[in-house]
């Protein structure tokens, strides 16, 4: 199968670049280092309790995942943002579309490109977390579905940014623009169900026997990578249900059928708006929507003239 060739591009700029072999060197060494420590902490407490506590293994796989998670949210926004705008201010975006490449096609190359790297961390990355795997606890399935939920993390976060980078010329102004986005989405979701809940509070303040429900309104937390996140790992580290602790502060929904398949909900609808962002974001480097507002524009400014 060909491979697109904004990708196959990318790759070989990726061979080409020391930037990418220190990257992954600065990933794992931290992994690493946290392994060792935690192994460390470990022998340290046998010495005088003369028992290892096996649940301090369960830590360095929930470490080493918001590790990725955090490396993941500092490095794709700042892949993606600069992918299309970038391409404008080197003036090669106009040799993209003059291609037989359809715009699409050019934002998924970007997209693929910025995946590949999340992806090679990942790989990269196994043996280190796979030292859980001697004292057990997590299961292969559980590393497969966490590295499912990494990839569609870095979709959506990776679309955000090549929505923005799409819509500005500047790559500084999409860069900017893709973070504070995920601000808004990480803590501006949270505050807007928080903000619903203290409104019903007010609402209702002074009534016997009523509970504060905001209703649908939780389900925005659904677009938070990091609650989705924070889920998955504190189910498959058989902690506390964080996904059920923190829904629970706005009512009770103990039995509710989202919030029990949250992970699985979440993921499809952040694939979807990944989607559209693609979608908004091929629309706004297509050539033909450029010849239209320029014919938009000759036709304003010639009615302008007439009435003139």
């Amino acid at each position: 199968m060909r491979l697109n060739p904004v990708f196959e591009k990318e790759l070989r700029m990726f061979e080409r670049s020391v930037k990418i072999s220190w990257v992954i060197f600065v990933y794992n060494f931290i992994l690493a280092c946290v392994a060792l420590i935690i192994f460390y902490e470990m022998l340290n407490s046998y010495q005088y309790t003369g028992s290892i506590e096996y649940e301090n293994m369960i830590q360095i796989y929930i470490v080493m995942a918001y590790i990725q998670f955090a490396m993941l949210i500092l490095i794709i926004p700042g892949l993606t943002a600069g992918a299309i705008s970038g391409e404008r201010e080197r003036q090669t975006l106009d040799i993209l579309l003059s291609t037989q490449m359809k715009p699409w096609q050019i934002i998924i190359g970007k997209l693929q490109s910025s995946l590949s790297i999340v992806l090679l961390l990942t790989i990269t990355s196994m043996p280190i977390v796979s030292v859980i795997f001697i004292f057990g606890g997590i299961k292969l399935i559980d590393l497969s579905i966490l590295i499912i939920l990494l990839v569609v993390e870095a979709v959506f976060i990776g679309t955000i940014g090549l929505l923005f980078s799409s819509a500005f010329k500047k790559s500084t102004t999409a860069t900017v623009l893709t973070y504070a986005a995920l601000l808004f989405i990480f803590l501006g979701s949270y505050l807007i169900v928080q903000s619903s809940y203290i409104i019903s509070q007010a609402q209702n303040a002074g009534l016997e026997n009523t509970t504060v429900d905001i209703k649908g309104v939780i389900y925005v937390l659904l677009i938070n990578p990091m609650i989705t996140f924070s889920g998955l790992i504190s189910r498959q580290a058989g902690n506390t249900d964080e996904i059920l602790t923190i829904c629970n502060k706005f009512g009770d929904y103990n039995d509710d059928l989202i919030v029990k398949y949250w992970v699985i909900i979440s993921m499809s609808i952040q694939l979807a708006l990944s989607v559209l962002f693609v979608f908004i974001a091929q629309a706004k480097i297509n050539p033909l929507r450029e010849c239209k507002l320029f014919k938009k524009r000759s036709r304003n400014k010639k009615v302008s003239s007439a009435n003139t």
